[in-house]
């Protein structure tokens, strides 16, 4: 009876101090809120209240598991990473099963860590049947242990895990402040940038309802648009009150209704006094989830200064253009004054040639340059003496080759001349054939220039309907019947086309005919 009292007392005072253990144990390891400070807490508690000489904690990584805590082994002895499927530790981490294994010897999963080791126990640390880890113990012949052993290193195992979540969602909670603090920080940060483009850039920025009324505006679009504060110039719809562009709203309207923004559009807007502004938008529609635009927001750039340079620029342009006008009017005046029998001939080749190219839907630039080929494609003819270019006879064939370096003279005098277009070769190409056959180097027509095939089709045609000394008009309509017969032999077929419309659908007549 003293025995079995003796016996029922030892085990009662080491439930007692196992119970004590583990309230102390959960206290600790809930006390710590990082995990490799439970780990160590409880390796050591664990080691010292049951007399154990080996304990460690494993913790899953990647393909296996590393070591986490340990007590008891030499460092030389320590397995520092066991994957799944090697030793009893990894056996258990893949199984979810607490294993006593008695006698190691006996089990061939065994990894040596330690001499004199004969029994090992390992239990899982889980959380939603997910191992997150494994509790380990080793023992030699002295101490061997028992399934009382394993039932409370289960409970041990069951801590860890309860502190290790704790620990996981602490850190998750840390992790997400330290997130949220610095979203914060960045956010201030890009206000305080935003603040900070916003009141110092030269550019004006703008946010705008689709009525017109001013949410928001720069310090530079207020001084921009003459107005002493934002205040005064949100007194004013853009709208109805002529501050948004006073000629291209339309324009403005109709792009950001269609694609949503406006890039680059140049227009007008009125300042404050009334006066022009020159300016350069971009802006976007902001729009609400159900599609509907909130508001506009977008940048203005002063370009007065530039659109103002560009207008005289323009001026200047067109007064060069009136000056070189005038000046190739004067040259084919001196031409036409030593010829008074085809005083007029060249204006109206160059007025029948623009008709031409006019109706072969050439560009204006293009037939800008035909005009200016036109008024002066007979130039040449002031080498030519002016007993020749009067002579009230037939030419003889001397003469005629006279006659025919004419256009050779006319690239001469025009070639040093910068024209916007290729005038001395036009000129110099006009008596040049589709077949090969004119002059003065006998072209074949793919290798002369369009206008000069349209120059030498206009040509003909006045020079046959108009008056020569050595004989009287042809007419009109001996004109159209010689370029006609002679399509796309001499003339070019395009151009004798749209001759003919010229004259017998569209009513067109000679100037002074």
């Amino acid at each position: 009876i003293a025995i079995e009292n003796a016996r029922l007392y030892q085990e009662t005072d080491r439930r007692l101090r196992e119970s004590m253990t583990l309230q102390e144990v959960s206290r600790l390891v809930n006390s710590s809120l990082e995990p490799e400070q439970i780990f160590q807490t409880v390796v050591e508690r664990v080691a010292s209240s049951f007399g154990y000489s080996m304990v460690s904690i494993y913790i899953t990584e990647g393909e296996g598991l590393r070591l986490g805590a340990q007590v008891g082994y030499d460092p030389t002895d320590v397995i520092y990473f066991i994957p799944f499927d090697e030793g009893v530790i990894g056996r258990v981490a893949r199984t979810g099963e607490g294993e006593l294994i008695a006698d190691v010897t006996r089990d061939a999963d065994f990894l040596k860590a330690a001499p004199g080791v004969v029994s090992e126990l390992a239990v899982p640390i889980e959380k939603d049947h997910q191992v997150l880890g494994v509790l380990n113990v080793e023992s030699t012949a002295s101490e061997p242990l028992t399934t009382a052993d394993l039932d409370l290193i289960s409970s041990m195992g069951h801590q860890v895990s309860v502190a290790m979540q704790n620990a996981q969602l602490y850190q998750d909670v840390q992790r997400e402040l330290a997130e949220r603090r610095r979203s914060e920080e960045e956010l201030r940060d890009s206000e305080e940038r935003f603040r900070g483009i916003f009141e110092n850039t030269m550019t004006g920025l703008y946010r705008t309802t689709p009525d017109g009324r001013i949410l928001m505006a720069n310090p530079a679009l207020v001084q921009m648009l003459g107005y002493s504060s934002l205040e005064k110039l949100a007194e004013r719809n853009l709208e109805e009150q002529g501050c948004e562009p006073k000629y291209a709203r339309s324009a403005f309207k109709e792009q950001i209704e269609e694609a949503g923004q406006v890039i680059g559009l140049e227009s007008a807007w009125l300042k404050a006094d009334g006066t022009t502004l020159f300016v350069r938008e971009s802006a976007r529609a902001v729009l609400d989830e159900g599609g509907s635009t909130l508001y506009y927001e977008g940048t203005v750039e002063d370009i007065t200064e530039r659109k103002r340079a560009e207008e005289e620029l323009e001026q200047s342009l067109l007064q060069l253009g009136r000056t070189l006008e005038g000046t190739v009017k004067a040259l084919a005046a001196l031409a036409e004054a030593r010829d008074p029998y085809t005083a007029g001939h060249q204006q109206r080749v160059a007025h029948l040639a623009c008709a031409i190219a006019e109706e072969l839907g050439l560009s204006e630039e293009e037939i800008r340059g035909i005009h200016m080929a036109g008024l002066v494609h007979d130039i040449g003819k002031i080498h030519v003496p002016a007993e020749i270019l009067s002579k009230p006879t037939a030419l003889t064939e001397i003469e005629m080759q006279m006659i025919e370096t004419h256009p050779v003279t006319a690239y001469d005098i025009l070639k040093s001349v910068e024209f916007p277009w290729p005038v001395a070769r036009i000129v110099l190409e006009h008596h040049e054939r589709m077949d090969g056959s004119g002059y003065p180097r006998g072209l074949p027509g793919a290798e002369v220039l369009l206008e000069a095939r349209i120059l030498a089709v206009a040509d003909v045609v006045e020079a046959m309907a108009s008056d020569r000394p050595y004989r009287p008009a042809h007419g009109i309509d001996k004109a159209l019947e010689e370029i006609s017969r002679h399509r796309a032999t001499h003339y070019d077929p395009v151009a004798v086309d749209a001759c003919l419309r010229l004259f017998r659908d569209k009513g067109f007549q000679l100037q002074g005919a």
